[in-house]
Parts: structure tokens; C-alpha cells; sequence
């Protein structure tokens, strides 16, 4: 049978994700390996495997076409919508960094996150906004990306 590219049901290959998910993961089975004795080595083997399944898990939920079509229609609706500006140039990449950093940070609640966060939206070329133009459509794209995640955990 063909892969239908309409089935949503195909699992999407998210490198990224599973690279985030990885790290995590292994850090945290080191870190469980280290208490527990001698098992550093195989905690973090583990803890990568099972990480980098939950990053997936994650980045498929976001999948960032169909989050950027969202945002496109509802950034108009925002209360901190600037009557007249661009959502390619304006908004689109803060909305990116937005639910990108809610996989990046996966683990960390927004504010814990937001720091590292700001200084990604610092290192962003042609912004045309300062921090506090852009973040609260930051935090609109984390939030949205939280609650389908907390939706698929079941929380």
C-alpha cells in the first residue's frame, strides 16, 4: 500500500525533536545511573532511548505547518496585534520561536524558560520589535504548544 501524503496517521521524521529528546534524557539516566551506583553508562543509555521517544511524541504533536497556519489566521485576533503588520516579517518568527522553545525546553514551565528564550529572540535577524512587543506572542505559541501536549499526557 502507498504512503497516502494526506494520512496524518505517517509518523513524520523529526531529527531535531529526537536529538532534544536524546539529550534529556540521557542526562536525566545519567543522573538517576549516578545515584543509583555504578550504572552512569547504561542510566544514560536508557534515559537517551526513552527521551528521544518522547521528544518525537512531542515534535509530532507541533508539527510546524500546521502550527504556522494556525497562527496565521488567529494573529489578527491577538490583543497585541499591530493593525497592519506583517505576520511573515512580524510575527511568524516569534510565533516559531515560541512553540519551538516549548519542545527545546520540554520539562521547564515558560518563565523558567524565558530567558534562554529572549536571547534567541535577541540573536534574530531583521527583528522589528523589542522583547516586550514580541513576547507575548512568544508566549501564545508556548502556551498553545503546551496545552496540545498536556492534552496528549493526559494532564
Amino acid at each position: 500500500m502507498k504512503d497516502d501524503p494526506k494520512d496524518d496517521r505517517r509518523e513524520p521524521d523529526h531529527p531535531l525533536a529526537r536529538r532534544i529528546g536524546a539529550i534529556a534524557g540521557t542526562i536525566l539516566g545519567g543522573a538517576a545511573g549516578t545515584v543509583a551506583g555504578p550504572g552512569t553508562a547504561v542510566g544514560g543509555a536508557v534515559g537517551g532511548a526513552a527521551g528521544g521517544a518522547t521528544g518525537e511524541d512531542i515534535a509530532h504533536l507541533l508539527d510546524p505547518e500546521h502550527e504556522d497556519r494556525y497562527w496565521r489566521e488567529q494573529h489578527v485576533r491577538e490583543p497585541y496585534y499591530v493593525e497592519g503588520s506583517s505576520y511573515e516579517t512580524r510575527y511568524a518568527p516569534v510565533y516559531r520561536l515560541g512553540w519551538e522553545s516549548r519542545v527545546k525546553y520540554h520539562g521547564r514551565v515558560y518563565d523558567d524558560a524565558a530567558p534562554y528564550i529572549r536571547a534567541e529572540f535577541d540573536a534574530l535577524p531583521g527583528q522589528d520589535m523589542s522583547w516586550d512587543e514580541a513576547e507575548p506572542a512568544v508566549r501564545a505559541a508556548w502556551n498553545r504548544a503546551d496545552e496540545r501536549v498536556r492534552s496528549f499526557n493526559g494532564n
